[in-house]
């Protein structure tokens, strides 16, 4: 397959994937609401546990983080490219971050990017990932929680 064609058959469902309210589907699922009406405004796992309590907060985490590895994993098994693992996950944080299925207001993706560094999605550091991340999250939140990223770890 051609990389136009491999980039396709990644990315789009990455955002797709990355997109999943898994804030608004547990609150609707564990009392019927729409945790986007409580709290914070939110939808993400600090909003839902603030709210709904601690479980349900840890089950979005889990579904949060879940999407990231997903997504990392699919990456891996069409193409070994780094830059496609890169922007796979990039585009799932995206997708979480402005997900198409709620009106492009999501979270602020951390747990999602969080997903995407672990074991089964490593690859060495990444200046695009590390360039992405800082970019795209900067916006909503501190730049301190790019300090525990691997990605924009400098190399030895």
């Amino acid at each position: 397959m051609s990389d136009p064609a491999v980039a396709a058959i990644v990315l789009m469902p990455a955002y797709f994937i990355g997109a999943i309210p898994s804030g608004v589907i547990v609150g609707r699922l564990w009392r019927g609401v729409d945790i986007r009406s409580y709290g914070s405004g939110g939808s993400g796992a600090t909003n839902v546990a603030r709210t709904l309590g601690p479980r349900a907060g840890g089950v979005v985490l889990a579904m949060d983080v879940g999407k990231g590895i997903i997504v990392a994993v699919i990456a891996l098994l069409v193409s070994d490219e780094a830059w496609l693992l890169a922007a796979a996950g990039t585009f799932a944080v995206l997708g979480h971050m402005f997900p198409v299925y709620i009106k492009f207001k999501g979270g602020k993706g951390v747990a999602t990017g969080l997903g995407k560094q672990t074991k089964p999605a490593q690859s060495p550091p990444n200046p695009l990932n590390c360039l992405c991340d800082t970019h795209w999250n900067s916006r909503h939140r501190r730049l301190g929680d790019h300090s525990r990223n691997p990605s924009c770890a400098r190399r030895p």
